[in-house]
């Protein structure tokens, strides 16, 4: 990918190496699953606040 082509994806810089593209990845599923984790589904509110 051209310097033009990743500027105009908003693409400031690509990884030096595959470590460290595996850790960014790492890093943004990890905020993804703190996101979804904190999610409280209709079906646990009926199952566990029956319990309370």
């Amino acid at each position: 990918m051209s310097y033009e082509e990743r500027k105009a994806r908003g693409i400031i810089s690509l990884p030096e190496s595959l470590k460290e593209a595996f850790n960014n990845f790492l890093s943004v599923k990890r905020k993804e699953w703190d996101v979804y984790r904190m999610q409280v589904t209709t079906w646990e509110v009926e199952r566990y606040m029956r319990k309370l």
